[in-house]
């Protein structure tokens, strides 16, 4: 029968995984089904907004599952000094930064554009930068979700 500690360890190990399985999950949804969902939207505006929503619910609910991935495999690798835990970490981490310098151009271009039409429809001349913008974002973000299964794979590995 396991002690309480094994299943402390267990739950310990188990963690990492888990975010990064959701973390791709939610992520691979949004690469993909979603951005079905919103080229079947007509107007870009429409696109735009709907882009929007889905951001804003996604910053902070996957944020959460990186970090508390994270943060518990390097809890991890000091209970088991196995290094496949910091990679993990590493690569499950890199989301972050990679989601601020390296989307963050054009997750700004996309909110600005939003903002600066107000109740308005998108001027002509910004209907097609939009949507090539739009079409731009869906391409960083699988870059997100490989990391993410980079570091499932790791996880695994690891345990």
């Amino acid at each position: 029968m396991p002690t309480i500690d094994n299943i402390g360890q267990r739950i310990l190990y188990e963690t990492p995984s888990a975010a990064a399985l959701l973390f791709v999950g939610a992520a691979g949804y949004i690469a993909t089904g979603d951005r079905k969902v919103r080229e079947q939207l007509e107007q870009p505006k429409t696109q735009l907004k709907h882009w929007r929503k889905m951001f804003l619910w996604a910053v902070p609910n996957m944020s959460v599952l990186v970090v508390g991935g994270t943060v518990a495999a390097i809890a991890a690798y000091t209970q088991t000094k196995n290094n496949l835990w910091l990679y993990g970490a590493v690569t499950f981490g890199s989301i972050i930064p990679y989601t601020i310098f390296g989307m963050g151009k054009t997750n700004s271009y996309l909110s600005k554009s939003l903002k600066e039409s107000g109740e308005a429809d998108l001027k002509e001349e910004d209907k097609a930068t939009v949507a090539e913008s739009l079409k731009k974002w869906v391409c960083l973000h699988k870059a997100r979700v490989l990391l993410g299964l980079s570091a499932v794979a790791i996880f695994f590995v690891a345990k």
